[in-house]
């Protein structure tokens, strides 16, 4: 009984040690993938990737030894049209400590390709009436969404900023810190489009999308995108993944504050089987605006 005792924190020693020592390894194999990027391309997308990933998969190795379990209240949403939602509730101060424990489990991780953004740029391109050149992408993690707009979009660097609830926001180029439930004083009727692939993250999506709205120049836009795992049996409180419904879901929420579905872009990403649809969302139809011309 007394050897087994003794035997009980070196055991656990050595288990901790192999734990760290595998970590380590995982850690050591991806920075050399990463110098491998650098060695055979010298692009910026390439030097803003790799620096993404050794500092997100870093973040999530020391997020995966802290992680807390969230509980939240789980119910059903009527949406209007037939269309119904899953949420989960939970305090404010666990929502903020929930969402930035999730970004740092996937800082690493880039769902948003470029491909996505350059087809999304040229319809804004195409079709908007841009009046100040400022656009917000909100739940970015990293930022690549900004800096794949502006690039395409040809505006000047700093014209599209990115929020994320994060304290890890500051990390990267032109994002900052911030709850997209709420907006700057700075930000209102001026913003030119919105961008965002992150509203299964919101405790109340109705207050997200009308915060977003009140933003809109005359002429903007919400890129709003939908996924397969936006859907109901997707909900997640380990993943910060708080509300779910299909895309009619995402229809009628958008109609419920006074938000126009201009169109549908649905896009296959080149690393996906699955199909995405971009809703464009306006405070007015863009036809109604012609006839008042």
């Amino acid at each position: 009984s007394h050897a087994r005792r003794l035997e009980s924190p070196c055991h656990g020693l050595r288990r901790t040690s192999a734990m760290v020592s595998g970590r380590i390894l995982l850690f050591a194999l991806a920075a050399s993938a990463v110098l491998g990027m650098l060695v055979m391309t010298s692009t910026t997308d390439a030097y803003e990737r790799a620096y993404g990933f050794v500092v997100g998969y870093t973040t999530h190795l020391a997020a995966r030894s802290s992680r807390k379990e969230f509980d939240g209240e789980i119910g059903y949403q009527d949406l209007g049209g037939g269309a119904t939602a899953k949420t989960a509730h939970l305090s404010h101060k666990d929502y903020v400590a929930l969402q930035t424990q999730g970004n740092k489990n996937k800082l690493y991780w880039q769902g948003v390709q470029n491909e996505e953004i350059g087809t999304l740029a040229d319809w804004l391109t195409k079709h908007v009436h841009f009046m100040d050149h400022f656009g917000i992408c909100h739940g970015v993690r990293q930022g690549h969404e900004q800096r794949w707009f502006q690039e395409r979009l040809g505006w000047k660097p700093g014209s599209i900023i990115g929020t994320d609830i994060s304290d890890t926001a500051t990390w990267f180029p032109n994002t900052i810190q911030q709850d997209f439930h709420e907006v700057k004083p700075e930000w209102l009727s001026r913003v030119d489009f919105i961008y965002s692939n992150a509203l299964d993250h919101s405790y109340d999506p109705q207050k997200a999308l009308r915060s977003w709205k009140n933003c809109l120049s005359a002429d903007g836009v919400i890129l709003l995108q939908h996924a397969p795992q936006h859907g109901k049996d997707y909900l997640s409180l380990q993943w910060g993944d708080l509300f779910g419904t299909d895309l009619e879901g995402y229809r009628q929420l958008a109609l419920s504050v006074g938000l126009h579905v201009e169109t549908e872009l649905p896009i296959k990403p080149s690393d996906s089987d699955a199909l995405v649809t971009y809703l464009v969302l306006a405070q007015t139809r863009f036809r109604d605006k012609a006839d008042n011309l």
